[in-house]
């Protein structure tokens, strides 16, 4: 049986952040790949986290810490600034215990924003590019997945494929098709996610279902 997506104007709601995730769980499917014996690690560095609790204490101290560091690089900045080819050991350790004092300070979010607003930046190019495509059809058979007119792609070319809430990331043979759900046209959808099953390793994200 054929199942058929028609692609439309990819304008949902939320859609840029269900695609980010979707782009970072792909990064991971292809390092985990590569490098199995890391991400091993990994996994079992995971499965050993400690409680919310003994967490919570951890972060309490890291302020404690943070205020103390903040603290100790302002006494010492200050006397070092005042002369800096004399006092360079102090205005140096004060400028250390500075920075030591705001990263201890600063919220562990925070310092993943970075590599978060790096795939939040690559949703956004990939949803412009596809916004500023034609339509499509996009048809899904037994044999593969054919875009239009063109040649069926085969499943053993696709390197992965990620559900989201609202859409599918396929990836094969270095390119990307992203189809939302929303733009199921032909067949039975809890069918389609059957056939795809039995077809490619599919990861869902948290709030796929």
């Amino acid at each position: 049986m054929d199942f058929l997506f028609r692609t439309g104007k990819y304008d949902l709601p939320g859609l840029t952040q269900q695609l980010s995730r979707a782009l970072e769980k792909r990064t991971e499917l292809e390092s985990r790949a590569k490098m199995p014996r890391m991400w091993r690690t990994i996994d079992n560095l995971n499965d050993k986290k400690e409680p919310d609790e003994v967490l919570e204490k951890r972060r309490y101290r890291s302020r404690i810490y943070g205020v103390v560091l903040l603290i100790l690089g302002v006494f010492l900045l200050v006397p070092g600034l005042t002369d800096p080819e004399e006092m360079m050991l102090p205005l140096f350790a004060g400028c250390v215990g500075i920075v030591a004092g705001v990263l201890c300070l600063r919220p562990r979010s925070m310092r993943s924003s970075n590599w978060q607003r790096r795939f939040e930046r690559a949703a956004n190019e990939l949803l412009k590019a596809l916004r500023e495509a034609p339509a499509t059809d996009v048809r899904f058979t037994d044999e593969g997945m054919q875009l239009g007119e063109s040649d069926t792609v085969p499943y053993a070319d696709f390197t992965c494929c990620v559900e989201a809430q609202d859409l599918y990331l396929f990836v094969w043979n270095g390119k990307v098709t992203v189809l939302l759900k929303c733009d199921f046209a032909a067949g039975d959808a809890e069918e389609f996610g059957a056939m795809l099953r039995s077809k490619l390793a599919v990861s869902e994200l948290d709030d796929a279902r």
